[in-house]
């Protein structure tokens, strides 16, 4: 029996195996690096933390012959304690020789804004750049006030625009003795 080489349209028995082409999918390595580049980029724009340049006082004397102990600058401070069932006592100056008597207001009441904001521009009225220098606000939260009272008063410096602020959490006992009153 004669057999040819040719098939003539019959498929072989056995089939020609396909060459694969192993391809890496990079869509998700692109996506990546872009999303990277958009973070870093939009993270420099961002706004940067700013320090504020700290001069310590010296000791002031005052003219009249005593020492205040302070810097001569005691009218600029304002100082908020915040005691116990929503207790708020305000005094400018030191706590011992405060500029004015000692307030005592109900803490978020109109009373203690008004305040806020009458002593805010009596500061701007009385410094020479008010850009550069104004009131400055020392917030103490005692052992027993709450903490929805601390986030009111710090709401009160921003909505008033007070220069700056800090919180203390320690009460000296002339101040505590002041709140109890």
């Amino acid at each position: 029996m004669y057999t040819s080489k040719h098939t003539y349209g019959k498929k072989s028995i056995t089939p020609k195996a396909k060459k694969l082409h192993p391809f890496i999918d990079l869509t998700a390595m692109v996506n990546l690096s872009f999303l990277l580049m958009m973070f870093f980029m939009l993270q420099s724009f961002m706004k940067k933390p700013y320090s504020m340049d700290l001069r310590l006082p010296q000791q002031y004397n005052d003219p009249y012959g005593w020492s205040t102990g302070g810097c001569g600058g005691e009218w600029k401070t304002f100082t908020i304690l915040l005691g116990a069932n929503n207790k708020v006592v305000t005094y400018m100056g030191l706590v011992d020789f405060p500029v004015e008597k000692p307030k005592a207001f109900t803490s978020g009441s109109k009373a203690l804004r008004n305040n806020i904001i009458a002593v805010n521009e009596y500061v701007k009225e009385h410094v020479n750049d008010p850009k550069k220098e104004g009131l400055f606000v020392i917030i103490k939260p005692s052992a027993a006030c709450v903490f929805e009272n601390l986030v009111e008063t710090m709401d009160e410096m921003h909505i008033n625009k007070v220069r700056g602020f800090v919180v203390d959490d320690r009460l000296n006992e002339s101040e505590q003795k002041l709140l109890e009153k």
